[in-house]
């Protein structure tokens, strides 16, 4: 019996292999879901040479093995290949129709852990069920299923069965210790966003951070697209930042001490969403959008913040100003930042949004930001207004840049990509920009290389700029 992660191989020729893998190998492979078969090609030594494109040639060929006898042996071991070949034929076309008796791969302690909600799965039965289909599982409907199955393939690939156990116990905990914090273990809020930072940060500590990523991935495979899967994606993929940065700065040296340590940090992080980029729904029953997380907690250890936000509005913050087709620069000062914007085919609408239009001349607006200090990350809410469609945006480039250490722009976002076309100014999306190390400015651009008379204009709402204390 091959125990996990063996792998079964054929290397009895060619006719087996070319013929058979496809029925053969498909069998075991539905038998058996988690072996690996690897076929390997056999040497062929029935060549004999025969280069000659006529059978008369051939014919002499084979004439000349028989008078001069010093060609018959390798002719032997040739017709004993053949043979050989022909014999494994048979054998492994018999097998699609054999059960055999031991598993190749022993897969019942697999189903008996990862499909624990199976009742008094004994003697195969689970085997059984999971090579019938979900239909014979009950009250399982066919998405559950195969988020189950699919998770059993991860634990194959990554862990031994011994350690399987050790999931559900680190589940369990995380479980009990957001009910804990937070009173409660409820979905699409502030105690859903700690269980999945915290899940995912600790199997990774105490177990494999592939095996982590890949089982957290296979909870949203079945909605990629919905509202709940974007949240959670989004909060497994920060929580592998935080758990990076927990173990650099915050890892005490007491070992005993590692989960309390690492839940009360990411506690910490979902009482400060904005400034981790940490998500919940705006309202669990009817949610609408995703904001920052902010409940507060008690924490056991101290922390500082990694950056100091300052929010920018273009009505508190003298970005207003009629449209001018020449470059305006204005200082900027706001707890204790000074830093310079640059604008160019711009106009303030309604005293509350800036309008990038490349109307003019040179079909090119711009609004710049430039410090004097490191800044980390923005984020910025933009809407690309047009009665136009998208396909109709022929030559047009818009884009989020930053201005990299040799003051060249260096394009980060593609707003075409991440953007709605809107025909109003009131829709805006926040986007969030991370942005290199040594960055000292960035900026919001629009071209389209010709004349579009307003037909295209980014409006540009609220900026949030983030400055790293550590920098």
């Amino acid at each position: 019996m091959l125990t996990n992660k063996k792998e079964l191989v054929n290397q009895i020729g060619c006719l087996p292999n070319h013929i058979c893998e496809k029925g053969v190998m498909k069998k075991i492979k539905d038998i058996y879901p988690f072996a690996n078969i690897v076929a390997i090609e056999g040497l062929n030594i029935f060549a004999l040479n025969l280069k000659e494109n006529t059978i008369n040639d051939k014919m002499k060929k084979i004439k000349k093995f028989n008078t001069k006898g010093r060609y018959m042996k390798t002719f032997k071991k040739g017709l004993i290949i053949v043979i050989t070949n022909m014999l494994a034929l048979i054998i492994c076309f018999s097998a699609t129709f054999i059960k055999p008796n031991k598993p190749l791969i022993d897969m019942e302690p697999v189903y008996e852990i990862v499909f624990p909600f199976l009742p008094d799965a004994k003697n195969g039965d689970v085997l059984k069920l999971v090579q019938s289909g979900y239909k014979t599982v009950k009250n399982l409907d066919k998405e559950e299923f195969y988020l189950y199955y699919n998770q059993a393939k991860v634990f194959v690939k990554y862990l031994e069965i011994s350690e399987y156990q050790k999931v559900f116990e680190i589940r369990d905990h995380v479980v009990s210790e957001t009910i804990r914090i937070y009173g409660a273990n409820k979905r699409a809020e502030d105690s859903d966003a700690f269980r999945h930072l915290y899940l995912t940060s600790l199997l990774a500590l105490e177990l494999n951070e592939e095996f982590s990523v890949e089982l957290m991935k296979v909870h949203e495979i079945n909605n990629l697209d919905s509202m709940d899967a974007i949240m959670d994606n989004h909060n497994n993929e920060v929580a592998l930042k935080l758990y990076h940065k927990w173990l650099e700065e915050y890892k005490p040296s007491d070992k005993s001490k590692y989960r309390e340590s690492l839940s009360d940090f990411m506690a910490h992080c979902v009482q400060y969403g904005d400034i981790y980029n940490i998500l919940k729904f705006d309202n669990v029953t009817k949610p609408t959008k995703l904001i920052y997380t902010s409940k507060k907690v008690t924490s056991t250890y101290s922390y500082s913040l990694p950056y100091e936000k300052v929010h920018l509005t273009h009505k508190a913050d003298h970005f207003s100003g009629d449209m001018n087709q020449k470059e305006i620069v204005n200082l900027v000062e706001k707890l204790g930042h000074s830093f310079e914007t640059t604008k160019t085919n711009c106009l303030c609408h309604d005293k509350k949004y800036f309008i990038l239009s490349p109307g003019a001349s040179n079909g090119t607006s711009y609004h710049v930001y430039k410090f004097n200090e490191t800044v980390s990350e923005v984020e910025i809410k933009l809407s690309i207004v047009s009665e136009l469609t998208k396909k109709d945006f022929a030559g047009l480039v818009a884009t989020i840049d930053y201005l990299d250490e040799n003051n060249e722009w260096v394009t980060c976002v593609n707003l075409l990509d991440v953007l709605k076309t809107n025909t109003n100014y009131d829709n805006l999306e926040s986007i969030r920009v991370t942005f290199p190390k040594h960055t000292y400015g960035f900026r919001i651009y629009i071209s389209t290389n010709d004349l579009n008379f307003g037909d295209v204009c980014i409006c540009e709402g609220d900026v949030d700029i983030f400055f790293d204390k550590n920098k």
